[in-house]
């Protein structure tokens, strides 16, 4: 199951050490250590990254041994090798017929060459497939991975003694007050260290540093300091939960895939998906309860970050937003195409608040599940079992309700500022878009390319003056929110 989300023990993981020595002025500073302290304490770190260098170094030649060893000609199954020699040989056959083909100018449908090409590489695809799995399920294999993972452990025990060494030797070296403050300054270091082990949308947020530069009068910062102080007890106890957990359990998963003990591995991969959740529970609990203690002056702009930050993919920019805000600044633009851009970007940013709503809650609810599943579909691979049919996406099926609002705002875009003027702005190419040949001008009929203020007077200049009225401007902002029957509409699955 290596590659699902679920947490294999990768090098970078495994070789991670407690402590750094880039540390040292953390401690320095936030324990106000004396000089003295300060000399003994960046010696120890020094003995201790000497250490874990020492015993990091050992492990990767033993596992590069390891992989060496199973390498080795002498060791592998000539009969397995002779197979998948074949395959290659089937492939390459294939690549040169059709380049011979090609070459000799023989008449053959395009799309009945790509069915070809199509059915003869799936049945490669399906016995390359076939013969990787005897590998991976072969004793050679196997035993390659017992090795590797009583290799890890041992390191993995080396380690955590390692660890409660080093810290009984700090505390050796400090006062009273100073032993008390460490658990703060610990938390801190282990929330820098473990937040970027984040899978899920929103696991990563550090809303310590989001807050740091507000600028609150004494009172809102008391309030938000408050809500910090309990937020760096959850989170801490969520992080220490998730990352043992994600260690130790990484070990299952070798033992799950050494004993093709899918069921077992898929149980170790739900609960490190409820692992995660529950980290990226406490950020967005405490995202709220900090947005609700801020000036309301304060509060709007505070959350839009956090939640550009905490969830990207929603959040971000949009390709109409950043299309608007390009158009805005092409200087022979008039007004009233300026105004009209204004009614349709309010318009927009309603139908894009209720359908990243809706795409949050999906979200939320079933990226986890996301992380199960690719975990199923490698444990089908592994012990070539049947794959299931993928079930109804609902991750998949809100994005595609933005993507395709975004195409409609993205034409109404087009037909009022017309082809030229429309073809500069960022993110509008036309690979990016629906035939527009499928629907006509919005502006009311007519060729694609037309648009502009021509098309834009004869669409909304009801009373020929030349000009729009308070009375045509309101007609706008009905056409974009969809009431007049000319915007169309591609609202929003209901959740």
């Amino acid at each position: 199951m290596g590659g699902t989300g679920a947490n294999f023990p990768s090098l970078g993981d495994i070789m991670r050490p407690d402590y750094m020595l880039r540390d040292v002025q953390v401690y320095a500073s936030d324990l106000d250590l004396a000089e003295e302290q300060q000399v003994i304490v960046e010696q120890l770190f020094r003995d201790y990254d000497g250490r874990f260098a020492d015993a990091s170094d050992s492990l990767r030649k033993a596992l590069e041994n390891l992989t060496s060893d199973a390498s080795d000609p002498d060791v592998q199954d000539p009969q397995m090798e002779a197979r998948m020699e074949e395959v290659r040989d089937r492939m390459r056959s294939m690549h040169q017929e059709f380049r011979n083909m090609r070459e000799s100018g023989e008449e053959m449908d395009r799309e009945q060459m790509r069915e070809q090409i199509r059915d003869r590489m799936g049945q490669i695809r399906e016995d390359m497939t076939s013969i990787r799995r005897e590998q991976f399920q072969s004793e050679a294999a196997q035993g390659s991975m017992e090795e590797r993972s009583r290799l890890i452990r041992a390191f993995g025990s080396h380690r955590k003694a390692m660890a409660q060494e080093m810290r009984m030797n700090l505390v050796a070296v400090l006062t009273e007050p100073q032993v008390e403050a460490l658990p703060k300054l610990e938390r801190k270091l282990r929330r820098m260290q473990s937040l970027g082990r984040g899978r899920l949308a929103g696991e990563s947020l550090d809303l310590f540093r989001m807050t740091r530069d507000l600028e609150l009068d004494a009172e809102t910062s008391r309030q938000v300091e408050v809500v910090l102080e309990v937020y760096d007890l959850d989170l801490d106890a969520a992080l220490v939960a998730r990352d043992a957990y994600l260690d130790e359990s990484s070990f299952g998963l070798y033992d799950a895939m050494r004993t093709m003990d899918s069921a077992a591995g898929l149980r170790i991969v739900r609960q490190q998906s409820e692992m995660r959740c529950a980290v990226r529970d406490v950020n967005d609990r405490t995202l709220e309860l900090v947005a609700q203690t801020l000036p309301e002056a304060t509060s709007g702009e505070f959350h839009a970050r956090a939640m550009r930050e905490g969830y990207p993919r929603i959040f971000s920019p949009t390709r109409v937003q950043r299309a608007i805000d390009a158009a805005r600044e092409i200087e022979s633009l008039e007004e009233d195409i300026l105004a009209a851009i204004g009614s349709l970007e309010t318009s927009y940013g309603a139908e894009l608040e209720v359908s990243n709503a809706a795409l949050l809650y999906a979200t939320r609810e079933h990226e986890a599940d996301g992380l199960v599943q690719r975990a199923e579909r490698q444990a089908a691979w592994m012990t070539g079992s049947e794959r299931q049919e993928a079930g109804d996406d609902p991750i998949r099926a809100r994005t595609e309700d933005r993507q395709q609002l975004d195409e409609r705002y993205l034409e109404q875009l087009e037909s009022l500022l017309g082809t030229e003027q429309y073809a500069s702005l960022p993110g509008t190419r036309r690979d990016f878009r629906r035939d527009w040949g499928s629907g006509g001008d919005r502006w009311g009929g007519g060729d694609r390319g037309s648009g502009g203020r021509e098309a834009f007077m004869q669409q909304f200049d009801r009373n020929g003056d030349g000009r729009i009225d308070e009375g045509e401007r309101e007609q706008i902002r009905d056409h974009f929110r969809g009431r007049d029957g000319g915007g169309g509409s591609s609202r929003p699955r209901e959740l």
